[in-house]
């Protein structure tokens, strides 16, 4: 017969699991650290979670998918959810990324620069609204070769491949100026956003340069690579 479980010390347990998976690096992350961070003993953590790589299994799993159904039976195993399955639900960008998904099928509407200030700002909310998955990628992705594999080479080729068709596409249409390798165009848009973005979080900006501006400065600074300086539409 299952163990109930209180379902609010299971989280204590993931919360600082997580904290010190993000602050020490997975091979530097110990039972003991968890259960000091959780403020419970070394045994309490063990009578809810089989081993080590189960607990930290979980700990990803859960920043992947926040809403993840953790079994009643204790103490938890590894996860039935692989990690690659759990990142599989961010390639679905129609959910993602709708007005790339969009734009990216249909003829140009209105002025080629305010599409793409849509689209980039969309994609900085994106970055911003996965800081925290972000965070544990980082971290974790060189010592968990599943998810480096998920994360970088799939999730992250499947954004390149999305916002290569989208310029190709404007390319073809007199849109937007020839790019020798609009894959290369892709990648540096997302890998500037990403980094702009991941950096202005771990290094704040001075106050002469208010955060709440510098999203917007990102989004005028890349347009302009692509789309040159603020002008209406003519036909090439």
């Amino acid at each position: 017969m299952a163990r109930p479980r209180p379902p609010h010390i299971i989280k204590t347990i993931l919360d600082a699991g997580e904290q010190v998976l993000v602050g020490r690096g997975m091979a530097h992350t110990s039972v003991a650290d968890v259960a000091a961070d959780a403020g419970i003993g070394v045994g309490s953590v063990y009578h809810y979670f089989a081993d080590k790589r189960a607990l930290l299994d979980w700990v990803v799993l859960r920043v992947l998918l926040p809403d993840v159904e953790i079994p009643a039976e204790l103490p938890l195993g590894r996860p039935p959810t692989t990690i690659t399955e759990a990142v599989a639900r961010y390639h679905d960008l129609r959910r993602a990324l709708p007005v790339l998904h969009r734009v990216g099928a249909s003829p140009l509407d209105g002025a080629m620069h305010d599409e793409l200030a849509i689209l980039i700002g969309e994609f900085c909310d994106l970055i911003a609204r996965t800081d925290r998955v972000q965070t544990l990628v980082e971290v974790t992705s060189n010592d968990i070769e599943e998810l480096r594999r998920a994360w970088y080479i799939g999730y992250r080729r499947n954004l390149v491949a999305a916002y290569e068709r989208y310029l190709r596409r404007r390319i073809d249409e007199g849109a937007l100026r020839p790019l020798d390798d609009p894959t290369f165009a892709a990648r540096w848009l997302i890998d500037t956003v990403v980094l702009f973005l991941r950096l202005q979080r771990l290094d704040p900006y001075p106050a002469e340069l208010p955060a709440d501006g510098l999203r917007d400065h990102l989004v005028d600074m890349l347009v302009g690579g692509f789309a040159g300086p603020a002008r209406p539409l003519t036909a090439p």
